[in-house]
């Protein structure tokens, strides 16, 4: 009968603590939640924000490798008028949702109505708790959040892999209507011209993050280096343009 007693009181145990855990990170989790209304917007109740952040996630989980074990805060940028002094908001429209890891230090903005990623960068937790995204370049900060600067921009090396002439250039422009920022180190054409797809290498191959956010500014693909062209010294990022360029 002791046996059975000392079980039941464990089993009980267990479940307290199961029950303990849920309500905690439910809570962290609607901390997260209001952190987010109060820099970006309100945000819907439980069930509809759930429900949208599973449609989001499915949506832009085609278009970049996402954080996984983790569901994402999902806030909705409502005044992009008080956001432009922010790098990470630089390219910002009303409307536009921001996925907040907090696990993965990572946020998303992304823009529904033309279903692409605008922006990546990464997320802490400062002292207080508040997230702060990273930008690229001048400091600020609001509400619950604050831009770490760094004023490194990234540098591309662009290459013709077709026989159209020109094509660099007009990558060249596409590419800084995303980011201004940015400095492209080479203009040349490729050992090859018979790409046919259009290709985003990580000359580093250490951030993988930054190759998949300017292949979606081109619609290009994440690559390695083909084996038949040269490694630009000068770059983070190596662009083939393939036939699929437009």
């Amino acid at each position: 009968m002791k046996s059975s007693r000392s079980t039941s009181i464990i089993v009980l145990i267990v479940v307290v603590a199961a029950l303990a855990a849920s309500a905690y990170f439910y809570n962290q989790y609607r901390v997260e939640q209001k952190k987010a209304a109060e820099l970006l917007g309100k945000i819907p109740n439980t069930a509809d924000s759930a429900k949208e952040a599973a449609l989001l996630t499915e949506s832009v989980g085609k278009l970049f490798e996402l954080p996984s074990g983790e569901a994402p805060t999902v806030a909705t940028v409502s005044d992009v008028g008080k956001l432009k002094n922010q790098p990470f908001f630089a390219s910002a429209q009303n409307g536009d949702k921001v996925l907040i890891y907090s696990n993965a230090k990572k946020a998303i903005l992304y823009r529904p109505g033309t279903n692409k990623i605008i922006e990546v960068g990464p997320v802490n937790l400062a002292p207080t708790g508040a997230p702060v995204i990273t930008g690229e370049s001048s400091t600020a900060s609001r509400s619950a959040t604050t831009v770490t600067p760094t004023s490194v921009p990234v540098k591309v090396a662009l290459y013709n892999g077709t026989s159209v002439v020109g094509l660099t250039r007009t990558a060249e422009s596409k590419l800084k209507q995303n980011d201004k920022t940015l400095q492209i180190t080479a203009r040349e054409n490729a050992t090859l011209n018979t790409y046919e797809k259009t290709l985003v290498i990580d000359l580093s191959g250490k951030d993988k993050a930054l190759a998949q956010k300017y292949a979606t500014y081109i619609s290009g693909t994440v690559a390695t280096l083909p084996k038949d062209e040269e490694k630009s010294q000068d770059a983070d990022l190596l662009i083939i343009l393939g036939s699929d360029f437009k």
